[in-house]
């Protein structure tokens, strides 16, 4: 029998990395944002950063893993695009 209006819905589930894999590529980041920083040639995002406890050398910054938790868990969990005509 043929079914009209009917729609299944299959995903394959692929994962690359392990769980312990993507914790210490993470821990990995963190560490470089915290030790190395980043070169910020935006004065505002610097002075920004500094005022929520970043440390500022230059155009250097370092971000404490803390801010980057924050911004993340602050960030919008999606966005809607519309095209020209809305």
């Amino acid at each position: 029998m043929i079914q009209s209006s009917f729609v299944e819905n299959r995903s394959i589930y692929f994962r690359v990395l392990s769980d312990d894999q993507i914790w210490e590529i993470k821990r990995a980041a963190f560490e470089v944002l915290e030790k190395v920083g980043c070169q910020m040639l935006h004065k505002g995002a610097a002075k920004l950063l500094k005022e929520a406890g970043a440390i500022v050398e230059g155009d250097r910054v370092k971000v404490p893993q803390y801010i980057v938790e924050e911004c993340i868990r602050t960030a919008p969990k999606g966005m809607t695009i519309y095209n020209r005509d809305g």
